[in-house]
């Protein structure tokens, strides 16, 4: 299928696309990875690497290749299996007498009348209901009219749409601003809108290509970003396996995403990471926090040990104190906190938890969710171990009952 647009009396089928007027975006089913899911969504058409960018189904794959797509009379979207049960279908009240789905070369998906003389008055737009991506001229905010809070939400894995516990949105409360949560809690901020940028954004995010807006008035709140070149091809991202919103642009040279930005920039881009009355210099390295004046630690003991054992600060979600200035101050900080994630992993106290060599080289080279560490075999320790291991020696003292990987050839 050639066509931008199903009307009410055609349908899309596993193995059709739907491709925009321009040729940029395509709609259409699609599997992750060796998985055998399937699930209707929009990716890059002229991008040799899949890139999708809105997921209909993410929390109910379709597990064979039934799946079918239609609009019905009443301007309602509906994805069926076997051409009888619904597995997802948009919920509007809004009538047409000639409904039209149509993919936008914005990649934008909606549903319109078209006999309407206006085409940009939708019905329903993928844009009110983002997935983990914000492409140029998505609102990522709250319509305060209808109530629509537009948030993006991470993958929880490189192969599972469904929905991770990473959020990006706007926060209302006092002076509105865009936030990143962690489940329930709050994990970074932007700042207050300038007029140019947010105040906690550095370099206004390569202002050069893009321009933004935030619009804060009685009917909407909202971000929006626009290209000044319509030829780059850019998007923003959250990654659950990083816990970062990343922004990527396409290099047509390498023919790959370029990294561009990542929030947080770095340890001290965290909310509230050295807690109430403390002062965080990313500068300081390793000690970032630092009380203010008039203040001091609460645990001075702990304070003045300067214990940045490798275990204590992964649990504490500071691993990057463990790296120098320079490697902290360079834009491959995922990269970075993947590899101290898999030093984790090769220290468990049982042989059968680490990754042999040929494991490690994949995990180094793929996306792919890493297993969570459990606490090293080699640890100092005030108290003895709790579990397998066993001695009545108390104090500070190093733990040297420890066990060997058998080597495995690669």
């Amino acid at each position: 299928m050639a066509s931008d647009t199903i009307s009410p009396s055609e349908s899309l089928t596993d193995g059709m696309t739907l491709v925009s007027n321009g040729g940029t975006f395509a709609l259409g089913f699609f599997s992750t990875g060796t998985s055998e899911n399937r699930y209707l969504g929009i990716w890059y058409n002229n991008i040799p690497m899949q890139t999708v960018v809105w997921v209909a189904n993410r929390v109910s794959p379709i597990n064979d290749s039934t799946g079918l797509l239609k609009i019905e009379t009443s301007a309602r979207i509906v994805l069926q299996v076997q051409n009888t049960t619904a597995v997802w279908s948009t919920n509007t009240t809004a009538s047409a007498r000639n409904p039209v789905l149509q993919l936008l070369d914005s990649g934008n998906l909606v549903v319109r009348d078209g006999e309407d003389s206006n085409p940009e008055n939708y019905l329903w737009q993928s844009f009110d209901y983002p997935t983990d991506t914000m492409l140029p001229g998505m609102k990522i905010g709250v319509d305060l009219r209808t109530g629509i809070d537009r948030r993006l939400s991470a993958w929880k894995n490189w192969g599972d749409p469904s929905p991770g516990d990473l959020v990006y949105g706007v926060e209302l409360e006092g002076s509105p601003e865009m936030v990143l949560w962690k489940g329930l809690q709050k994990y970074s901020r932007s700042g207050l809108w300038t007029g140019n940028g947010f105040s906690g954004a550095p370099n206004s995010e390569l202002s050069w290509i893009f321009h933004y807006k935030f619009v804060w008035n009685e009917n909407e709140v909202y971000y929006i970003y626009f290209l000044k070149n319509n030829s780059v091809r850019s998007r923003v991202v959250l990654n659950q396996t990083d816990s970062a919103r990343e922004r990527y642009t396409w290099n047509p040279v390498t023919q790959t995403w370029q990294q561009t930005i990542v929030i947080p920039i770095d340890y001290c881009d965290r909310y509230e990471r050295c807690g109430p009355n403390g002062i965080c210099d990313s500068n300081n390295l390793p000690a970032y926090c630092q009380c203010l004046i008039g203040f001091m630690p609460k645990w001075p003991e702990r304070w003045n040990s300067s214990d940045y054992s490798a275990w204590r600060l992964w649990k504490e979600d500071k691993p990057l104190v463990l790296a120098g200035d320079f490697l902290v101050e360079t834009d491959y900080l995922s990269e970075l906190l993947r590899c101290i994630h898999i030093g984790l992993l090769c220290v468990q106290q049982h042989p059968e938890e680490r990754p042999n060599m040929s494991s490690v080289v994949v995990m180094l080279v793929s996306r792919n969710e890493l297993p969570t560490p459990k606490q090293p075999g080699f640890l100092f320790y005030n108290k003895p171990f709790e579990a397998d291991c066993s001695s009545g020696h108390d104090g500070p003292s190093s733990r040297n009952e420890i066990s060997l990987s058998v080597l495995e050839a690669r």
